[in-house]
């Protein structure tokens, strides 16, 4: 067989869209029965139309108003007095190690309910102070968080908002919880050995508390965070894992994964190549590591070679990763991060939460690859 003919049997590459990827984990949650009393149509419309609700939440975020943005407003029962003043008490007589605090979020008035006085010899911040809410994107020397994570804790705390919200989920407030990690800004500490850090970096385990409604049913009130401290733990970017009992775990993490790849914009081809680029510097490398992986599934040699993965970097996958991180870090147009090589590109689709790529939702994107390809 000739190299010509070789190369007319390979097969062309095709690639998933992100609306049709995101599809192919709706309709596995639904088969498994995740969101019961809902219609695989109807559970498609719910999350197709609040995924457009929250972008248009983001993109028009204003200063000061992030207490609205978080808060259930009218649709949630305001705590009782009682019932915070016993959580208070459990919470404050559980043990807690030296860097630990906690906090109590009133999910209806959108911000602190309860801070731990602890936070003062900790942080070196008065309760007032501590506010999760106050990101301040606009003047970052106000906030309490490091200036690089503010909008990403904010894209992917309403992306828990909306995991934790799915009609159908079970969550297990003694359990169950979402685990953040990122930075906080050192600037307005009391304690001058904090200031003199870049930042803090802290573990935040949020744990969802419900009431029961109208119908019995069980309505998100307040979630308690317990926060870690660690003053010398270097980190570049946000992480948010979902932690739970059961199987429920990994899809919430492959959801939560997807949703924030749908609202970024970037499609699964571009994800896959960046993907591939953390380990491999050569164009070739990584595009025999694709090839590898398509022929593993569907017994074909793969039609992509070094040039149209240089290509793909160069003219598209750099200048679409610098648009996001501009776009969603809400950066001026006189202020804009510029990238100018594939490195800078990883570096950056990490802090904008697509890498590294959930280990299940990376099986659902080769399984559609192959068959796309397959089908071309």
């Amino acid at each position: 067989m000739t190299v010509k003919s070789i190369e007319q049997t390979k097969t062309r590459i095709a690639f998933p869209s992100l609306r049709e990827t995101l599809m192919c984990l709706i309709k596995e949650v639904d088969a498994r029965g995740f969101c019961p009393g809902m219609s695989l149509d109807e559970l498609t419309d719910h999350i197709f139309k609040r995924m457009d609700r929250l972008r248009q939440t983001i993109s028009t975020y204003a200063e000061g108003k992030m207490g609205e943005v978080l808060s259930a407003g009218k649709y949630l029962p305001a705590l009782s007095e009682a019932g915070m003043a016993a959580v208070i008490t459990n919470l404050k007589g559980r043990w807690h190690a030296p860097n630990e605090f906690f906090t109590i979020f009133d999910i209806a008035k959108g911000t602190e309910a309860y801070v731990d006085e602890r936070v003062a010899d900790i942080l070196g911040l008065t309760a007032e102070e501590f506010r999760t809410t106050n990101l301040d994107i606009h003047h970052p020397a106000q906030s309490i968080y490091y200036e690089e994570d503010a909008c990403h804790v904010l894209r992917f705390g309403l992306i828990s908002y909306f995991m934790l919200s799915l009609p159908g989920l079970r969550c297990s407030a003694q359990w169950d919880h979402n685990l953040f990690r990122f930075r906080l800004s050192t600037n307005r500490s009391r304690i001058e050995a904090i200031r003199k850090l870049p930042y803090l970096t802290v573990e935040r385990r949020c744990y969802l508390a419900c009431e029961v409604g109208q119908g019995n049913k069980s309505i998100p009130a307040y979630h308690y965070d317990l926060w870690s401290v660690y003053p010398h733990l270097p980190v570049e970017y946000v992480t948010n894992t979902f932690i739970t009992k059961d199987h429920q775990g990994e899809y919430m993490n492959a959801f939560a994964y997807l949703l924030n790849m749908y609202l970024i914009g970037i499609s699964p081809k571009y994800i896959l190549l960046l993907d591939e680029r953390q380990l491999h510097d050569r164009n070739k490398s990584v595009a025999n590591a694709l090839c590898d992986k398509i022929k593993l599934k569907t017994g074909r040699e793969i039609e992509l070679d070094e040039h149209q993965v240089a290509d793909c970097f160069a003219k598209t996958i750099r200048l679409k990763v610098e648009d996001a991180i501009n776009a969603w870090n809400f950066r001026p147009k006189n202020n804009r991060i510029s990238i100018g090589s594939d490195r800078e590109s990883v570096r950056y689709a990490k802090k904008l939460g697509l890498l590294p790529i959930p280990l299940f939702v990376k099986n659902i994107l080769y399984d559609m690859v192959a068959q796309h390809s397959m089908a071309e």
